[in-house]
């Protein structure tokens, strides 16, 4: 089996290119929106492979979300100085999380997959912290998060992008977490 090695150094490399982008373009853009949404990128690319690299590894989806929003962070940090008129900011991809019934175990469930999916990617924006699930995720999945990443991931955005296509239903499963009940 093929090593996989998620890239950390990608996040500076995009700092680099909103540099070259921002400086190019200026005010002369209305907004920057740093990212379309990263759960589509690590999660459906990184974790379950339908998407570009389509890597195939639940190990790998908060890694690579980690780098996607310290990218996002370090892009606000250069858009506040090339261009601090323009709104910036970033777009999110929601899908609501109700359980498949009234039971504790899979309004469980349904908490569990909104923090795994959902929260994920806004909480660390807001609130510069993963959802208290990051405790319970094996280690090796577990993003490597260093000294001031989490300052630079919550960097003040001008705006959030909302993009909300469905919702799911989940239920309590006993191999995994939670299930999603297909509609």
């Amino acid at each position: 089996m093929k090593e996989v090695k998620l890239n950390r150094e990608t996040a500076y490399k995009f700092q680099d290119y909103v540099d070259l982008i921002s400086q190019a373009f200026g005010d002369r853009v209305y907004s920057y929106a740093t990212l379309n949404e990263p759960f589509c990128s690590s999660f459906l690319g990184y974790e379950v492979g339908v998407h570009a690299p389509g890597i195939v590894g639940e190990e790998f989806g908060r890694k690579s979300a980690h780098h996607l929003l310290l990218a996002h962070g370090l892009a606000m940090k250069v858009l506040a100085k090339n261009s601090p008129n323009t709104l910036n900011g970033i777009v999110l991809n929601f899908t609501p999380c109700y359980p498949a019934s009234n039971s504790a175990n899979d309004k469980i469930a349904s908490d569990f997959a909104d923090d795994y999916f959902n929260q994920w990617y806004i909480k660390p924006i807001f609130d510069a912290a993963y959802p208290d699930i990051l405790a319970q995720l094996p280690a090796d999945h577990h993003p490597e998060i260093q000294e001031g990443d989490m300052e630079i991931i919550s960097h003040p955005i001008d705006f959030l992008g909302i993009n909300f296509y469905t919702r799911a239903i989940y239920q309590a499963d006993s191999a995994a977490r939670f299930v999603q009940i297909p509609p």
